[in-house]
């Protein structure tokens, strides 16, 4: 039975367990521009595709040991293999989103070297393109649904438009073209509207990836049509469509928050944060910062602070990069903008200093 000091005890062990609460930290990824910086370093600007299936291996394996997140565990005399899953629960830090990033990148880059080496011809090479490019959308699948819990509204529409890429580039292997063009369809659909509510510099990286998916929706539609499935072909579309008004409110959410305008203090001054993504890493940088100050000690501590420097450097290189351009753009010392940006780079520099 439960005594009455029992139930005046509950409400203080409740706020105990209150106080111990973490604020939740909401990952901001740009990850369209992460594939397409990595793409074009490491081997895809001359179609390389084994250099960067490598490189994304090398990355997964840097991503592993600074988490700690091995798959081998030192036994008695020998290490022995332990499969370690990566859910909303684990993804406790935004690499665990990049390591699945990776794995998504590793199995689609294997499937176009396997693609090229068929060369139109069937049998094994065939097969095993398949099996990669099936793994690719299933870890473009976990990558959606940890970004659509743990991530930001940005992330989380451009981490469904890379997981309705990869499923439509197997449906488009498999020659389901309806399924194909379902998906990729909803692929462009996302970063069309990502390209309307996004800087300049990002409106033409969306821009370009929409042209690079039209030939293959006009090739699913030329499918369709010598099957007889025109009206099969715009239901597809329109299913595509369906969601829009989910898409509508998500945009509007990312556009209303790109909208907002935060306000820095540092020497008893205060500066507004107009740019989206330095205001973006600077929120992330803030949430990290009151998350580490909770964390008490140990390796979660330190995984927090590593988050937490990571996104200060994120705000530095963006800062850094507009002073830069205002400079080229002809502005001077003494321009308001200008003035503004350095006082944010102070900010950084002591939130790095007090951290």
């Amino acid at each position: 039975e439960t005594s009455e000091s029992d139930l005046q005890e509950l409400p203080t062990a409740m706020e105990g367990v209150a106080e111990e609460a973490k604020p939740f930290v909401q990952f901001v990824i740009p990850v369209l521009k992460i594939i397409k910086d990595a793409q074009g370093q490491h081997g895809l600007r001359y179609g390389d595709y084994q250099r960067y299936r490598q490189y994304c291996t090398r990355r997964m394996r840097r991503l592993r040991r600074s988490l700690k997140f091995l798959h081998w565990e030192q036994g008695k005399g020998k290490s022995k293999f332990v499969q370690r899953m990566i859910n909303t629960e684990v993804a406790t830090d935004s690499r665990f989103m990049l390591l699945v990033l990776n794995k998504a990148e590793r199995s689609w880059a294997y499937a176009m070297q396997l693609r090229d080496k068929a060369d139109g011809q069937g049998g094994r090479e065939i097969h095993h393109l398949m099996r990669r490019l099936t793994k690719a959308a299933k870890y473009g699948a976990m990558f959606q649904q940890i970004a659509s819990e743990r991530a930001d509204d940005r992330t989380s529409l451009e981490a469904e438009a890379y997981a309705a890429f990869l499923q439509g580039s197997l449906f488009l292997e498999q020659e389901k073209w309806e399924l194909a063009l379902e998906k990729l369809s909803r692929c462009r659909t996302v970063y069309d509207e990502l390209g309307k509510v996004a800087e300049a510099a990002e409106q033409k990286l969306y821009k370009e990836r929409v042209e690079e998916l039209d030939p293959s929706l006009r090739y699913c539609r030329h499918h369709l049509s010598r099957q007889g499935g025109g009206a099969g072909a715009e239901g597809s579309v329109l299913l595509s469509e369906m969601g829009s008004g989910l898409l509508k409110g998500k945009v509007d959410r990312v556009l209303a928050h790109d909208g907002e305008v935060i306000q820095v203090s540092w020497l008893d001054r205060e500066a507004p944060v107009t740019h989206a993504s330095l205001r973006q890493h600077i929120l992330a940088a803030q949430g990290y910062r009151a998350e580490a100050r909770q964390a008490g000690g140990g390796e979660a501590a330190l995984r927090v602070y590593d988050s937490l420097l990571m996104a200060l450097e994120d705000a530095r290189r963006t800062v850094r990069d507009l002073i830069a351009d205002k400079l080229k753009a002809g502005a001077s010392g003494g321009d308001e903008e200008h003035a503004e940006l350095q006082h944010v780079r102070g900010y950084l520099q002591g939130l790095a200093l007090t951290a």
